[in-house]
Parts: C-alpha cells; sequence; structure tokens
C-alpha cells in the first residue's frame, strides 16, 4: 500500500472507493484505494425485499448500470431480492471518474456526469436544458445519462469489463484482510437496518475497523438507540454526517455518541474543529476536490477528508510536498 499521508495531516478516505478504478461501491474501486493509500473507504448500505444487506448509494440500479442491457436494470433495491441483484452487473465502460478539471469538482453532482460519454461543452448544455426540470440531484444526473444512453452501450461494449453489486457480507469479508488501521464509513441510507449491520460487523470481527454512520437525522438515532438499548460492541466507533456545524447541530451532538462527523467542505473554519475536538469528536470532511481545498484541509486540524478523485490527490500532494 503506497501512503499517501501521515500523522500530521488529513486521513484521505475514498468516497464509495476510487470511482478513477472502478466503479463506485465495487470491489475494484475499494481495491484501488487501498493500493493508492487511502486510510479507509467510505461505503453505502441499502437492504433488498428479502433483507439482504446490500452496498449500494441510489435508491435504484438505472445509473449505475447505464450501457449494460440486462436483467432488473431498472429496478429499485427495495424491490428486488438478492438473487435478483446477483443477476445485475456493473459496468466500467463510461462509468469511471477520468476526468479531473484544473480547478477541481467545486459542485458535488458534477462527479457523476457523463463526461466519459460525450464533451464537456454537451455534457454541461445537457445539464443547463435540463435543470429546471428537475426535483432532484438524482433525477438531474438520471435524465442527462439518458441522453448518452447509445454512447453508454457503446462504451460498455467497447470495455468490456463488469462488476457485481457486493452484499455487506462479502465487504466486511473483505474488509478483514486489509492492512492494520485501514478502516471503513459504512453509511446507512434507509431506516430497519442498524441492528442487522452493527450485529453483522461484529460477527465478522471488524467492528474496530468500522465507523457507522449516516446523514438521514431518524436513522443517526436509530444507530445511537440501536447501541444504547443493546449495548455499543467495544471498540465500534458511531457517527453523523452533520454537513453544517449550527447550534442545533451542537445540541444534537450533545445527546448521542459520536466517534466522528462530517461537514461539507467550504461550511466550517478551524474553530469549528478546535470546537469539536474539545468534545472528543473527530472531523471528517465532506468531499470538495478542488486545489485549493486540499491545501486549506492542510491548516483546518481536520482528521480526515472524503474524496472521490484519489488519483488526482496523489498528484496534487506529491506536487504540494516537492514546493
Amino acid at each position: 500500500m503506497a501512503e499517501l499521508y501521515n500523522r500530521n495531516s488529513p486521513c484521505p478516505i475514498a468516497h464509495r472507493g476510487c470511482m478513477e478504478a472502478g466503479p463506485e461501491n465495487s470491489h475494484t474501486a475499494f481495491e484501488a484505494a487501498v493500493t493508492l493509500g487511502a486510510g479507509g473507504v467510505e461505503i453505502d448500505v441499502r437492504k433488498t425485499r428479502d433483507g439482504k444487506l446490500v452496498v449500494f448509494h441510489d435508491a435504484d440500479v438505472r445509473r449505475l448500470t447505464m450501457g449494460w442491457q440486462g436483467p432488473y436494470c431498472n429496478s429499485k433495491i427495495k424491490d428486488m431480492t438478492w438473487e435478483h441483484i446477483s443477476q445485475i452487473r456493473l459496468p466500467f465502460g463510461g462509468h469511471l471518474l477520468k476526468r479531473f478539471p484544473d480547478e477541481g469538482y467545486a459542485d458535488e453532482k458534477q462527479y457523476y456526469y457523463p463526461w466519459a460519454a460525450a464533451s464537456e461543452q454537451d455534457v454541461l448544455y445537457q445539464m443547463g436544458r435540463l435543470e429546471s426540470r428537475s426535483k432532484s440531484e438524482e433525477q438531474l444526473t438520471l435524465a442527462i445519462y439518458r441522453c448518452y444512453k447509445e454512447e453508454y452501450e457503446k462504451l460498455c461494449l467497447e470495455d468490456g469489463r463488469l462488476e457485481q453489486i457486493l452484499s455487506l457480507q462479502e465487504f466486511f469479508k473483505w474488509l478483514q484482510t486489509q492492512p492494520d488501521g485501514f478502516f471503513a464509513e459504512v453509511e446507512l441510507k434507509e431506516r430497519g437496518i442498524a441492528g442487522a449491520v452493527i450485529q453483522m460487523a461484529e460477527k465478522y470481527h471488524v467492528e474496530e475497523r468500522c465507523i457507522i454512520f449516516s446523514g438521514i437525522e431518524d436513522v443517526i438515532w436509530e444507530i445511537q438507540d440501536w447501541c444504547k438499548n443493546h449495548g455499543k460492541p467495544d471498540r465500534l466507533r458511531l457517527g453523523a454526517n452533520i454537513r453544517y456545524l449550527r447550534e442545533e447541530q451542537k445540541e444534537m451532538l450533545e445527546r448521542g455518541d459520536f466517534y466522528e462527523v462530517g461537514l461539507n467542505a467550504g461550511a466550517f473554519e478551524s474553530s469549528d474543529v478546535e470546537y469539536l475536538h474539545q468534545r472528543g469528536i473527530r472531523v471528517f470532511s465532506n468531499l470538495g476536490d478542488t486545489p485549493v481545498w486540499w491545501e486549506t484541509l492542510e491548516c483546518l486540524g481536520v482528521d480526515g477528508f472524503k474524496t472521490n478523485c484519489l488519483g488526482a490527490y496523489r498528484k496534487w500532494r506529491q506536487k504540494w510536498e516537492q514546493r
């Protein structure tokens, strides 16, 4: 594993794995994160119709299967069984984040635009044309993908590589084998799964490698309540993606057991980090993959940061250290 940071620098956390190397939340993306020197990975967890826990971000599989012509590619995770999901394939072609603009990505949704399928000018045109019609970031991204359906099918055939959706069980088995200190931020994307996730982490003896968290307030408290009522496993850590540090978030943090919180890039200062550190809470920055932000991180005192651009960060870091 290539070392990307030291204890005096923020720990890079590969958001959904290294999306420059493989489809997000895939085995290839996780392996690449280790190879490139990430300190950990962030994953997303959902539940199938028959109760299987799977590593997947979106509510449905349409965006991640674009270009692949196979079964269930228009289905929602919650409506499928594990048998259905096992038949789905995630194509590499067109889905890797190979573009890193000089100024980086200040707008998070742009990570997921189909730069590989068309010119930058065309993608930005479609983005502007569709933005006012779409109700959510996910709907906008999917609408743009659909504009390039034929291009994605061509890219999928040209590349040929495909991945399967991982079960959480498979991910935890993989996590067992990783270098000492390597950890996973496990984000729960829906209610009703906190206990099952925590028990599975215990079963596979990876609780000390896990930070269980969510960005959904009800789920944050489901995690907290489950640990209060059933006992938190030794060395398991809990977190919350609070995004901003305002009075309501400060009040929330006083009521729970939090090892770390996520704050949006550019939405906090060193005084906020100091406030949290004084209360024993670590700070992980949410994305903000721009060279300016990466340099700012070195001065803010944060403990870690999520990135979708681990390869680009590695190159920037090497140049920055040589100055």
